[in-house]
């Protein structure tokens, strides 16, 4: 249990339960309330896809209890501050470091409380008391810089990047789902450049463009389709789109009717393994 950190070590001995390694926590867009069946990783899957589910986070290599010794709770970047009465515990979780994680946690960071599920590497998922038998209710969970008011600051080393989940849960419960937490898809999260446009007249417009895959700095090597993509801001009647993974360029083509001039777009992905937040370009520029 040493590493375990004090909320699975509370959630054991509340109920009577021997918890395994923290394994993952999955972001809900609001409060919800869940049984084992709406757990599994399917299930969980289904509601990524339907923007249920709005996040992920997975992949620490330790999870270890942190002191809180403060009860206000400084937003970073801001000087709002929170008052926590209902915590009852905090992990710092560590990680590789890396820009995609940096960027990730930055924004738990400037969300402040969202709603989780926490599930141990023995499929257990772990909130607060539901009204209904048989399920739990997502607990909000604050991430906030480990130490100081400035995130980065955080890292342990040059290697590593840390954040710590504080738990403001009025008591804890617990369905044993059986969770498959490998089965659950986490997404790769790409980044956009206008690299050219080819054709802009009054009815089509052709752009190109680079993408990447934030995680590691290069260029995406798998397969994009016409139907993972989506732009908007202007009278567009036909999308289609082209990608080959081996130069990372992205061609879309559009029909519709555009301003010869700056035509503002709105561009982004989203498949079943990769997102793209949406990225503005300016056809013209």
């Amino acid at each position: 249990m040493a590493n375990c950190g004090n909320f699975l070590e509370y959630a054991g001995s509340r109920c009577g339960l021997d918890v395994g390694y923290g394994k993952m926590f999955v972001l809900y867009a609001e409060k919800v309330s869940k049984s084992a069946a709406d757990l599994t990783a399917e299930a969980i899957n289904a509601e990524k896809k339907a923007k249920t589910v709005i996040g992920i986070i997975r992949g620490w290599h330790t999870i270890v209890g942190a002191p809180v010794a403060e009860i206000n709770v400084e937003r970073t970047g801001t000087a709002e501050m929170k008052l926590i009465r209902s915590e009852i515990a905090a992990d710092t979780l560590t990680f590789e470091n890396s820009n995609a994680k940096n960027k990730i946690f930055n924004d738990l960071v400037k969300a402040g409380s969202l709603n989780c599920i926490l599930i141990d590497d023995q499929g257990n998922c772990f909130g607060d008391y539901s009204q209904t038998s048989g399920e739990i209710s997502s607990m909000l969970v604050n991430f906030s810089g480990k130490t100081t008011s400035s995130f980065q600051k955080d890292n342990v080393t040059e290697k590593t990047v840390a954040v710590t989940a504080r738990y403001l849960v009025k008591d804890v419960n617990v369905v044993e789902a059986g969770t498959e937490t490998e089965l659950i898809v986490s997404k790769t999260l790409l980044i956009g450049q206008l690299s050219s446009i080819t054709t802009l007249t009054s009815s089509a417009a052709v752009f190109v463009m680079k993408i990447n895959d934030n995680e590691i700095g290069a260029i995406y090597g798998e397969a994009i389709a016409t139907g993972e993509l989506t732009v908007t801001g202007a009278a567009i009647t036909s999308t289609a789109a082209s990608y080959v993974p081996s130069t990372g360029l992205l061609t879309v083509t559009l029909a519709g009717t555009f301003d010869p001039g700056l035509q503002p777009l709105n561009v982004s992905l989203s498949g079943d393994a990769f997102y793209m937040k949406e990225t503005t370009i300016r056809l013209g520029e």
